[in-house]
Parts: structure tokens; C-alpha cells; sequence
């Protein structure tokens, strides 16, 4: 019986509960109903505050370009100079190039940015004004890359210039690119030669100490002789005679010089002071520049090529150029719209909810002082 009566107590609660919430989501229909102009009031001045701001708002623009990595034309132009060049190489050395301050630096300068962004640079502080522009102007810049392409954006507010200075640097950065590769060409062949010269002169510079060498020893030989009294070549069947080496070799084969006589190392000696032309007594020179000959050679007949490429070849491809893709960011008008009409309904409502609590409130109090009275 008593959780009957329970029950019922219950039930009748949350039926009274019901209907108060019905009552109340009447009454604040009819409030809103009864400001409505109020509320309109309100929206419209929200409204046009935010696109006021969103108007006035300083507009900042992006552009974009994507580049795709080297052609197989151009490939095979660099292949037929240099071999195992690909197109991931020559897209890292972009990006590269690209990256680098100098190169923004160098834009920077040649392109007026400056004038541009400020139209009169001011006196006072000019270095530091100047410095401050090029930072800004060089983070401006965001690059992202995959394995065959590479995208890169400019955010600024110059809308005529922006997409001119994107599609300039990024030519700039190219023509860079391609005189890196270029230069490694030219080097490349440069080094070779160096490397051969350098081998040719350590075996001169070799030569000469061991022709030192042999007129020391025979200097020696030939003291010897005088004193001995040998003036004529005495034979002996166990050294054999070679004309470049004739000193050393008597030694190797335990023959004594000095038998050679005064006359023979005299006039040996003679031959090694007057001798002008060492080249044809130094092994292996001659092949060394025989092969410097062909490297010069190879360097005039690339130098054509080298020039035909420096003018023709591209490092990327450019897919999309940035003056074809200028997008207003700055301010989102629509967005500023959505967000002014959503603020603009939630501060109408709280104030049309204030102004009648208010209304209420004074009603409240009038009705009070009538019944006290």
C-alpha cells in the first residue's frame, strides 16, 4: 500500500515537473516572440560588426607552384656528360638551393622586394627595418616534397607581386641548380687534370734527386779512378750498362764504378749536367700526358654542350606556376559571416531574456508596493 502511494506521489511529481518545463519553453517562446525585433537588432549590429572588421582586415593572399623532378630529355642531357645523375639527386640540390638565405637574400635585393612591401623605406632605424622585411618575407615561404615533386607556397599581401616573385625565385633557384651541376662538370674534368699534372711533377721533382744522386756517385767513381790511375773502361762480364741508370746499376751488380775509368765517367757526367730533356728518361710520363692530352681535349669538345646546357636544361619542371594560383586567406569572410551570426543570435537572445527578467523585476516591485499600500 505504501509504495502505492509512493507510485502515485512520484508519478504526479514528474507530471507536475512536465509541465512546468513546458510552461517555462512556452514562456521563453512568447519572450523571444515578443523581442524579436530586439534580437534583429542585435544580429544585424553583430553582423556588421564582424564583416566591418573582416573588410577592414589587412588581406593576405597565397600562392602556390608544384614542380615535378627532371624530365627524361634533360636527364639524358646530363647522362651523356655525367653518368648516374637522377632525377631524386637533381630535386635534393633544388631543395637545396632553394632553402638557402643567400639565394632569398639575392631575390630579395634584385627584385625590389622591399619597395614593394613599403614603398619608402624609412630613414630612421633602416638597417633594422630592412632586416626585419626580409625575415618576414623570407619565412614566407613553406616547401614540402615528395619523391617526384615538390610544393611550395608564398603567403603575403601583395596580390599583384606575390605570384611574380614566387615564379622568380623559383627560376632563380633552377638556374642555380643547373650551374651547381655545371661547375661539378667542369670541375670534374679540371681535377683530373690537376691530379695528372701533379703525378707528372712529383716524378720530375723524383727524377731530378735520383740524377743528383747518380752524379754524386759518380763524382765519387771518378776520384777514385784518378787516384788508381784508371783512364780506360775495364770490363767486366758480370755488370751489364744502361745509359739512364748506368751508376746505380754497375752497384747493383757489385761491379766498382771507378773501373769505368776517368774517361768514360767523366764524360757520363758531362752528359747528366748538360742534359736537357729528362721527360724521355722518366717511365710511365709520357702515357700521364698522353692522357692530360685527351682531358683537354674532352673539356673543349664538352664546353658546347656544357653551354647548350646551362641555357636549355631545367632542374624541375614547373606544373603549376604561382601567378595561376593567387587564393585570398585572410580574412575567411565567410567565416567571420558564419561566426558574427552565431555570436549575433546568442546575444540576442541573452538580452532579450535581461530585458524581460528586468521588466519582470520592476513589475515584481510595483505590485508589491500596491499590496503594501
Amino acid at each position: 500500500m505504501a509504495s502505492t502511494v509512493q507510485n502515485i506521489t512520484s508519478t504526479s511529481h514528474s507530471q507536475h515537473n512536465t509541465e512546468d518545463m513546458e510552461i517555462s519553453l512556452i514562456d521563453i517562446s512568447k519572450v523571444l516572440y515578443r523581442r524579436k525585433k530586439l534580437i534583429m537588432l542585435v544580429i544585424g549590429i553583430v553582423v556588421f560588426a564582424g564583416m566591418f572588421y573582416a573588410f577592414s582586415k589587412e588581406r593576405v593572399y597565397e600562392v602556390e607552384t608544384i614542380l615535378l623532378s627532371s624530365s627524361v630529355k634533360d636527364l639524358q642531357s646530363i647522362n651523356v656528360l655525367k653518368n648516374n645523375v637522377n632525377s631524386h639527386d637533381i630535386l635534393e640540390k633544388f631543395i637545396a638551393t632553394f632553402q638557402s638565405r643567400r639565394l632569398k637574400k639575392e631575390f630579395f635585393e634584385k627584385f625590389k622586394v622591399l619597395e614593394s612591401i613599403l614603398g619608402e623605406v624609412p630613414k630612421l632605424n633602416r638597417d633594422l627595418v630592412i632586416n626585419g622585411v626580409f625575415e618576414k618575407f623570407a619565412d614566407s615561404f613553406k616547401i614540402s616534397s615528395d619523391k617526384d615533386f615538390v610544393r611550395i607556397k608564398l603567403i603575403g599581401t601583395d596580390k599583384q607581386n606575390i605570384g611574380i616573385w614566387l615564379d622568380g625565385i623559383v627560376e632563380m633557384a633552377n638556374k642555380k641548380t643547373i650551374q651547381v651541376l655545371v661547375d661539378s662538370l667542369e670541375n670534374e674534368v679540371d681535377t683530373e687534370i690537376k691530379s695528372l699534372n701533379l703525378e707528372m711533377e712529383v716524378m720530375r721533382e723524383s727524377y731530378l734527386r735520383k740524377r743528383d744522386d747518380e752524379l754524386a756517385i759518380l763524382n765519387e767513381a771518378l776520384s777514385i779512378a784518378k787516384e788508381l790511375g784508371i783512364n780506360k773502361y775495364s770490363f767486366n762480364p758480370s755488370a751489364s750498362y744502361d745509359s739512364r741508370t748506368s751508376a746505380v746499376n754497375a752497384a747493383s751488380h757489385n761491379s766498382p764504378i771507378f773501373m769505368k775509368g776517368t774517361r768514360v765517367l767523366k764524360a757520363e757526367i758531362k752528359n747528366l749536367k748538360q742534359r736537357k730533356l729528362n721527360d724521355i728518361h722518366i717511365f710511365g710520363l709520357r702515357e700521364l700526358q698522353e692522357k692530360v692530352a685527351r682531358l683537354e681535349k674532352t673539356k673543349i669538345a664538352r664546353a658546347d654542350a656544357i653551354k647548350n646546357m646551362k641555357n636549355n636544361l631545367r632542374a624541375v619542371t614547373v606544373e603549376q606556376n604561382g601567378v595561376q594560383s593567387t587564393v585570398l586567406i585572410k580574412p575567411n569572410k565567410r567565416l567571420y559571416l558564419i561566426l558574427s551570426l552565431v555570436v549575433g543570435v546568442m546575444l540576442g537572445v541573452f538580452c532579450a531574456l535581461i530585458f524581460e527578467f528586468i521588466k519582470n523585476s520592476k513589475n515584481i516591485v510595483r505590485e508589491t508596493k500596491i499590496i503594501s499600500e
